[in-house]
């Protein structure tokens, strides 16, 4: 049983989030080669669709990009003005929504003719297929570097690296801003009071209302799942002891927004912490094997986010170019390690003491790295970095021809993020005594018993090699230049410490943020 002596504390929220971008994976929910004899075969209806939902159709042989006999019609039999494409091997085709989206809360049928043509000779569907769909009641919003969670998510991102290098001398750093905001944002749906402001203040939304919070967050999400060639896909979990019940408007929130699974557990039993490693476990495909080593008897609940990325360079480093080279440590030690090189054009910006360069991934991610000058400190020049300054140098990167040197690195980063957003200002939510989260539970075993954040775990790891990068983060709340002419390349060498970020250009969000400071440091998951 739960002890009656203490407040009730929230457990880890895991903030999980995995950049992948050696294998591109897709999640189709048609299969389009029917066997059925009948005339129209019938696939299972979708419910609660997203408006801008992108359909991907996998076929197992090519099919003929001049010959796309599908189509998506509404209720009356009124076709939907939606844009058919393929990827470059013929066996996924794309099926986009209207430019202005479906319409919300409305049916639609998705037909694929059976007079499709392969490019395989012989091959033919059986029989016309049809799904049934039927959008949400939400909607999506555009989602630009101008919304208020965007601009507020990559404040947050130099505000969080600024506090962790001065309070940790790690010399790999990797954190998942938009992991971490996103579940605060989903929280925060549960505090009232001074809790919930402290919460908004430190994430930027203050004065930004719950409703535009969630919606924005939904769309951005939704904007993500749907991706093609890069997968970027958020995840959450709620996880509560069997003797706490979730307010339902939170719970509606979480799930309607926010896509949260609920799962109401024993706390005492093992099975359940080996559950919540597993599902840790599978929605960063295996790179964080675990982000708990035990849970509290008194824990109340553990609100988990995962977010994962895999995607690919769209100039991919030639394997047959990658050779030692030194790297310089910030100590003046030298390492020998393997140094990936390509010449291109690329985006690049010198500025006062450093260089940097955008090198892009599919779907308008990139990562950016900037290079301090010799004689500048990387945590100096990395604290020294501004939501202003980052903007500044983005806007004034020029595309440039660059020989890019580039290190092969693998690290994770495990920290307690309390000290942190306490700093930031997020002060009672930590606090038993004065942490109002009544809008998150409907009841405890006493009227005197609430939740508080314990504490606030996030786990990163990234990888980065010829192909791309992958890169996974986990966070738990405990409530308890002018362009050189080809043949003169600018060169850009990164041997020495640098930071760098991942982000999306379409939408400005900075998903991943850190300093290299060892190449050769630890490449194994911690421990917690």
């Amino acid at each position: 049983m739960l002890n009656k002596s203490k407040r009730k504390k929230i457990v880890p929220l895991f903030f999980l989030m995995l950049f992948m971008t050696t294998y591109t994976h897709f999640t189709p929910v048609i299969h389009a080669d029917s066997d059925e004899k009948s005339q129209i075969t019938q696939l299972e209806a979708k419910q609660n669709i997203s408006t801008m939902k992108t359909w991907t159709i996998k076929f197992r042989t090519p099919v003929d990009e001049n010959s796309l006999f599908i189509n998506v019609k509404g209720s009356q039999g009124n076709f939907i003005n939606v844009k058919i494409s393929t990827d470059s091997s013929g066996k996924y085709v794309y099926v986009d929504p209207p430019e202005e989206g479906y319409k919300i809360g409305q049916t639609y049928y998705l037909n694929i003719s059976k007079d499709i043509v392969f490019k395989e000779p012989g091959r033919s569907l059986k029989n016309d297929i049809q799904m049934k769909f039927t959008t949400n009641d939400i909607g999506t919003i555009n989602i630009d570097e101008t919304t208020s969670i965007i601009t507020a998510n990559n404040t947050f991102a130099f505000n969080l690296m600024k506090n962790l290098i001065s309070e940790d001398n790690t010399e790999n750093m990797i954190i998942s801003p938009l992991s971490i905001s996103s579940i605060l944002a989903m929280t925060q749906n549960g505090a009232a009071e001074e809790t919930k402001q402290e919460m908004l203040n430190c994430m930027g939304l203050k004065n930004i209302s719950d409703s535009d919070i969630n919606k924005q967050y939904y769309s951005l999400l939704d904007y993500y799942n749907n991706l093609k060639s890069t997968d970027l896909k958020m995840a959450n979990s709620i996880w509560t002891n069997k003797q706490i019940a979730l307010n339902s408007d939170f719970k509606d929130t979480a799930e309607k927004y926010y896509a949260s699974d609920a799962s109401s557990e024993d706390f005492e039993d093992a099975d359940t912490l080996v559950k919540i490693n597993k599902w840790v476990n599978n929605h960063t495909e295996g790179q964080i094997k675990k982000i708990l080593d035990s849970i509290d008897k008194d824990t109340g609940a553990i609100l988990i986010n995962s977010l994962y990325f895999k995607g690919k360079w769209e100039d991919q480093f030639s394997t047959g170019n990658t050779k030692k080279e030194d790297f310089t440590l910030s100590n003046g030690n030298k390492l020998n390690i393997d140094t990936m090189q390509n010449t291109s054009y690329v985006n690049y910006l010198e500025g006062p003491n450093f260089q940097a360069i955008s090198l892009p991934y599919y779907d308008n991610m990139e990562m950016d790295i900037f290079l301090p000058n010799k004689d500048v400190s990387i945590n100096d020049f990395t604290k020294s970095i501004t939501k202003e300054k980052f903007d500044t140098w983005i806007n004034n990167f020029k595309s440039t021809y660059v020989l890019q040197q580039i290190p092969k690195f693998k690290m994770y980063y495990d920290v307690d993020l309390n000290d942190t957003l306490k700093a930031l200002g997020m002060d009672k939510a930590f606090n038993s005594k004065e942490a109002n989260f009544t809008k998150l539970i409907t009841n405890t075993i006493t009227s005197q018993e609430s939740l508080y954040i314990n504490k606030i775990k996030h786990k990163a790891y990234i990888s980065v090699d010829e192909q791309g990068t992958e890169a996974a983060a986990a966070t738990a709340v405990i409530m308890n230049p002018t362009s050189a002419p080809p043949g003169n390349p600018i060169y850009f060498k990164a041997n020495r410490p640098f930071f760098f970020i991942i982000r999306d250009t379409k939408t400005g969000a900075i998903s991943f943020m850190g300093k290299l400071d060892n190449p050769n440091a630890s490449d194994t998951e911690p421990t917690n």
